[in-house]
């Protein structure tokens, strides 16, 4: 577990977190439909013994985690994956373990459950790394509108992955329903909703407001690939500014994450 100073793990537990995992996979719980498993896969939810952290383990995707990861979101939505339960049973909370997640854990989740027979099919799933639903496997998954299914945790907030925080303990809101299948929810941060973004069109400088999509913006580095754990320079040879600047548009493109970023040149205070 990521540790803090001074800290000690958790120590309080809810009486539900004694009782059987109807959905590990010792028990036979299985991930059905995934939206996404670019970084880790969603199979990793239902492993049985505790997450570990691997410091020099890289993927051809990025850092090796031990749970599931999927790429922000460049759209409306989010990201979420149908489970069957290894054991149909009552339902009494919900353990949500973000285990080395420290920054990048989901901020919020939510649950909703169904009781399904064997005629319900999902459409033919292959886990792996590096993978997302195709547009064939979402439209089967909306005809069978999971969306729908009844919300049997609300959406709440997680803890990030420390010793102390890393165990999201949450009762279930429907305790006596029997229960084969349920729809698990992730909500991360930097997803708005269409309302946020009109807002986040417009920023207040002062008196006045401002639209970004206003201002005239000049490529000074072209698209260029990085590598995990390593610090990319560039000089004057592929950097193209002769300009005097007051912001710089930094795009990751698909997604990840950059430590620092240092930009160097002379001060001016003249405006062209």
């Amino acid at each position: 577990m990521a540790q803090r100073p001074n800290v000690t793990s958790q120590s309080v537990r809810p009486d539900f977190a004694e009782l059987n995992d109807l959905v590990c996979e010792k028990s036979g719980g299985e991930v059905l439909f995934s939206t996404d498993d670019w970084f880790a896969e969603s199979e990793n939810l239902l492993k049985t013994e505790p997450a570990v952290f691997k410091a020099e383990l890289f993927t051809p995707f990025g850092k090796w985690m031990d749970g599931w990861e999927t790429r922000r979101k460049r759209i409306p939505g989010h990201d979420w994956c149908i489970i069957k339960l290894g054991i149909p049973g009552l339902i009494k909370g919900f353990d949500f373990d973000t285990s080395f997640f420290t920054g990048n854990y989901a901020p919020r989740v939510s649950v909703q459950a169904a009781s399904l027979d064997e005629s319900v099919k999902f459409p033919a799933r292959s886990a792996a790394m590096g993978t997302a639903a195709t547009n064939d496997q979402l439209e089967a998954m909306k005809a069978l509108k999971t969306e729908e299914w009844q919300e049997v945790l609300n959406e709440v907030e997680l803890k990030p992955g420390y010793v102390d925080t890393c165990h999201n303990f949450f009762a279930c809101n429907s305790r006596n329903t029997r229960w084969t299948h349920i729809r698990v929810n992730i909500y991360p941060g930097c997803v708005m909703s269409e309302q946020d973004e009109e807002k986040a069109k417009a920023i207040r400088v002062g008196k006045a407001v401002g639209d970004f999509s206003q201002f005239q913006w000049k490529l000074v580095l072209p698209p260029s690939k990085l590598s995990a754990h390593k610090c990319h320079r560039y000089k004057e040879d592929v950097v193209k500014c002769d300009d005097i600047v007051t912001h710089v548009r930094l795009t990751m493109q698909p997604d990840g994450g950059i430590s620092r970023m240092r930009l160097y040149g002379n001060i001016s205070n003249s405006v062209q």
